[in-house]
């Protein structure tokens, strides 16, 4: 009994530690452009990365099947399984422009 449960705690530990990183995304859109975005779990923080060390940190939502994180103006909706992601941006009259993109877990190149 006492090894089952230890076993049992071991691998809800490990289950744990694999969700704490930050995962990277390379998102692209249909003209060819491309982003990266990040998300912690753990720390519930989503990050998009606009160029050189620039960046834009939001709060993140997490479920089974969408990554969501937003800030006041602007927001991702990822789906899980298919990788399609909407971005959406608050214009100045209040409606909100969303731009389709598609995202793969990045690879670093070196």
């Amino acid at each position: 009994m006492k090894k089952l449960l230890s076993i049992i705690v071991l691998g809800l530990l490990w289950c744990s530690v694999s969700y704490s990183e930050e995962i990277f995304l390379s998102c692209t859109h249909e003209t060819g452009s491309s982003i990266v975005i990040s998300f912690d779990n753990e720390k519930k923080v989503g990050k998009e990365y606009i160029g050189g060390d620039s960046q834009i940190s939001y709060d993140l939502i997490m479920s089974e099947g969408i990554i969501y994180f937003a800030s006041t103006n602007r927001s991702w909706n990822i789906d899980r399984y298919t990788g399609i992601s909407t971005l959406s941006n608050k214009n100045a009259d209040g409606t909100f422009l969303n731009v389709k993109w598609v995202c793969n877990p990045a690879k670093k190149k070196f």
